[in-house]
């Protein structure tokens, strides 16, 4: 896809050089990145004859500096590895094995940046594994226990190689007169990953009029994740003057203290038993109970370190806790009257 930005065309290059005050490194940043426009055909934009006080210039004295339209193509593609492996195997009548491998990996390229200097590959990785093992003990009791493990990671670099002298990591300089962003994309450096761990076991059992199941999925997650706003510094400049100057940032100047992740490691529980009670041919009752666990994500449990900026009544910090009392009871009721040589079906139920 084309994309496109505004500035100087070589003969501005020449004028800003010529300016007092023209920090050389902030210079070079900009020269490395920003292309030089083959035409004056977009006006220009204001550059202090000499340095400017506060923010001023003084007298109004500026220099036109011519720019231009640049035009360049952008890379727009995706990649996308699909692998499957499905394996059965009956070991008798009574014992049955399955097997799943899942495998997939698609990365994109990220072309939220301005410049095509720090577009990016956005890797997604996903594998998932399962084996589930059917057993028949008797014709009134079947079991059924499933393991699992899947892993997804999603991530969202910065390009490699990225340095800006006196800085440890490569910051966003916004240059509002020209519209454009020196730098990643603003919300690039972050990443999530998920394992989760699982094993299932459902049994099946009937005796007379009841068919009985019941059974419990456990879960085990590890997910590490990093999402900082700014992390890497945001500074906004309303003039490309001021920046080239190395004069403060008057619209934003943002930067958090290192990348803090977070840690949504928890467990999860989720019994259940539940019987059809064939009352009669044309009625059955359906019970059951549920019960659901949810910890509370690690991550979660450390805002209680917070506590020292509580406001009692307006807003606290503290440790959140699980709910521990999550049944759920289930009655349902089906029932079918006899109408001549066919049957008229109504099922109620309640949860």
């Amino acid at each position: 896809s084309a994309l496109g930005l505004t500035a100087p065309t070589s003969a501005g290059l020449t004028a800003i050089r010529a300016l007092p005050g023209i920090s050389s490194t902030n210079l070079g940043i900009f020269t490395q990145y920003v292309p030089v426009a083959p035409t004056n055909n977009a006006g220009t934009i204001d550059f202090c004859a000499v340095v400017p006080t506060g923010g001023i210039c003084p007298n109004n004295n500026f220099v036109r500096v011519p720019v231009g339209s640049v035009n360049f193509s952008a890379p727009n593609f995706t990649v996308n590895k699909n692998f499957i492996i499905n394996i059965d195997y009956t070991q008798s009548e009574r014992t049955q094995h399955r097997a799943r491998f899942n495998y997939n990996d698609f990365t994109a390229i990220d072309t939220g940046a301005f410049i095509p200097a720090f577009f990016v590959q956005t890797p997604i990785k996903n594998r998932l594994f399962s084996y589930t093992l059917l057993h028949t003990f008797s014709s009134s009791l079947t079991n059924e226990t499933r393991i699992a493990y899947r892993r997804s990671v999603q991530s969202f670099p910065v390009p490699q190689g990225l340095s800006f002298p006196g800085l440890d990591t490569f910051p966003n300089i916004g240059l509002a007169d020209l519209g454009f962003d020196i730098g990643p994309n603003g919300n690039f450096p972050q990443f999530g990953i998920e394992n989760n761990y699982q094993i299932v076991n459902n049994t099946s059992y009937s005796a007379g009029n009841h068919s009985m199941k019941f059974g419990a999925d456990f879960r085990w997650l590890i997910s590490p994740q990093s999402f900082v706003q700014r992390e890497r510094g945001d500074y906004q400049y309303s003039a490309t003057d001021f920046f080239l100057r190395d004069l403060s940032p008057d619209f934003l100047g943002e930067r958090t203290v290192g990348a803090s992740p977070y840690y949504g490691n928890q467990k999860l529980f989720f019994p259940y038993i539940q019987d059809d009670w064939r009352i009669r041919p044309n009625l059955t009752l359906n019970l059951g109970l549920n019960y659901s666990y949810q910890e509370v994500p690690r991550g979660a449990n450390l805002q209680a370190l917070n506590a020292i900026a509580s406001v009692p009544g307006l807003l606290e910090f503290k440790e959140p806790k699980e709910q521990k009392g999550n049944f759920a009871p289930k009655l349902g009721l089906a029932w079918s009257p006899n109408y001549g040589d066919g049957m008229l079906g109504r099922v109620f139920g309640s949860n």
